[in-house]
């Protein structure tokens, strides 16, 4: 069930991944691939498996050599190590070191030995084993093996001068190899590219190419070699974002043929490590070394190793990049707990204000309802007055002593009184709402000329003129009534109190405004 799981999802990858138009399709199709890649691993084990139980029915030695050797095809790019032995145990199996057979397996033992690093053991077995007449049916074989041995052999040198004379000696066997393959078949029209790409010939290399991957299975191994190559025309031509494209394609082919040579994902991550997509070329090229050590290609090893500069200068890269973003992060959460902080406490500053306010305004509402309550008891004290004067007042004039109450009244002795209860019921009640009035008042006024009470508790007349002002009465006649004080002396306190002032303009507007609640 999870081996038909893994067909499945690795059909929609390759379905995906045919479809890849531009670049950016074809890297985040390649990327896919990558994170499933374990799928197609997995199925090309499954493969080798089959194959190793089919050994058990094999009749003959013949017949067993074949088997060994259909096992070492498949081990040639997922593991070098396991295909030299399965290699090793078909010749072994196959007695007459002349025949057409173990020719065949030696050729095909030759071809991949240099990527393990056995180069004159590559070389003396495929001279060693040069075909004969009797050979002819399969001699493509043997011009097919040699070109690759001696173009493995190629990718070791990094002197021009053993380079060209290797990849020459590929060229000839690759030009007869040509003269027994089918003309228009892939691996003729590959084999003609490379002839092609090596005259310098490059536009019918890739006209070739063009032709072949019209043709050519996408989970065939030569189609990533195709796309390989049109990578390196495009980057000769200076079209890299073709170049990577076709990189793209070439490492995709490779992942969905489970090899484990991964030059085109390296090459790519290279050029990407140039574009700056330092994450992603970091992964990739991590990804070919891994793999090439894995194979056991010593030829892939070797080639990525001289990379390893790259990959450890973006690995720093990436690290420093993660530690930028790290730093940042921790920058914004810091800020972020700075604000929260700060909001705490403004809001807890708030909180206390209005608390404050609260408490302030329960405060207010019990001192007024305390004053609400003394302003009753005067006008019920008024009225219990009234009637003891009216009673009094009857009875002079029953008794004929009008004139005793013309005196009283002339007198005012009785308006004294009420107005001596008034202003002391007043100021009891003000002090109460405001307490801290007079020293308000005082910071409005210059120090030398402050207001000096004669008796705690009570307000001298131009303390009593500026409480009735902060109560809304500012009119002077009104305050000449209240206050029993004539229209001039009010005027006359006025005055006084405005020159006293720090700002005589604003002073009473400031006055109005003491015991605000803000």
């Amino acid at each position: 069930m999870r081996i038909f799981v893994s067909i499945i999802s690795i059909i929609m990858y390759v379905a995906a991944w045919g479809q890849a138009a531009n670049l950016h399709d074809a890297i985040d199709t390649l990327d896919g691939l990558i994170n499933r890649r374990g799928d197609f691993m997995e199925k090309h084990r499954h493969c080798i498996d089959s194959i190793e139980r089919e050994i058990t029915r094999s009749s003959n030695s013949i017949d067993l050599a074949f088997a060994y050797k259909s096992i070492a095809d498949s081990f040639r790019r997922y593991n070098i190590d396991s295909a030299i032995y399965y290699y090793d145990r078909a010749m072994a199996n196959i007695p007459d070191v002349e025949s057409t057979d173990y020719k065949r397996i030696a050729w095909a033992k030759s071809s991949i030995m240099p990527v393990n690093g056995l180069v004159l053991e590559a070389c003396r077995l495929y001279e060693e084993n040069t075909p004969s007449a009797a050979d002819s049916a399969y001699i493509s074989e043997y011009y097919a093996n040699g070109v690759d041995m001696y173009l493995y052999i190629t990718d070791y040198h990094t002197l021009p001068v053993y380079r060209y004379k290797y990849a020459g000696m590929a060229m000839e066997l690759n030009d007869s190899l040509l003269n027994y393959l089918s003309p228009g078949s892939p691996q003729y029209r590959f084999h003609k590219a490379y002839r092609y790409s090596y005259d310098g010939e490059h536009p019918l290399a890739v006209a070739e190419l063009d032709e072949l991957l019209k043709i050519v299975k996408p989970t065939d191994n030569i189609y990533a070699r195709s796309h390989a190559m049109l990578a390196d025309y495009y980057s000769r031509e200076g079209r890299e974002e073709e170049a990577m494209y076709h990189l793209a394609l070439a490492a995709s082919g490779d992942i969905v043929a489970a090899t484990q040579e991964f030059t085109a994902l390296k090459r790519l991550g290279m050029k990407l490590y140039e574009e700056g997509d330092v994450r992603r070329a970091y992964t990739y090229m991590m990804l070919a070394l891994e793999s090439s050590l894995a194979a056991g290609s010593r030829l892939r090893t070797l080639e990525n190793a001289r990379s390893l500069p790259i990959i450890a200068k973006s690995f720093r890269d990436v690290d420093r990049m993660r530690m930028t973003w790290i730093f940042i992060a921790m920058s914004v959460l810091v800020c972020a707990f700075a604000v929260i902080v700060v909001m705490m406490v403004m809001m807890r500053r708030k909180q206390k204000r209005v608390e404050e306010l609260q408490r302030r305004l329960k405060d207010n509402v019990q001192l007024k309802d305390a004053y609400i309550g003394q302003v009753l008891s005067m006008c019920s004290s008024y009225i219990e007055r009234m009637e003891e004067f009216n009673r009094l007042a009857g009875r002079k004039i029953k008794a004929g002593q009008v004139q005793d109450l013309y005196h009283m009244i002339e007198s005012g002795k009785i308006l004294q009184e009420q107005a001596t209860q008034f202003y002391e019921v007043f100021d009891k009640a003000f002090f109460g709402i405001y307490p801290d009035f007079v020293d308000k008042v005082n910071e409005l006024l210059l120090p030398e000329k402050r207001i000096v009470l004669s008796s705690p508790g009570r307000l001298t007349p131009e303390c009593r003129i500026l409480a009735f002002m902060r109560l809304g009465i500012d009119d002077s006649a009104k305050l000449s009534k209240f206050l029993g004080l004539s229209l001039n002396t009010i005027y006359t306190y006025r005055n006084k109190l405005k020159s006293r002032a720090v700002d005589r303009e604003n002073f009473e507007s400031e006055i109005k405004k003491i015991g605000d609640i803000q």
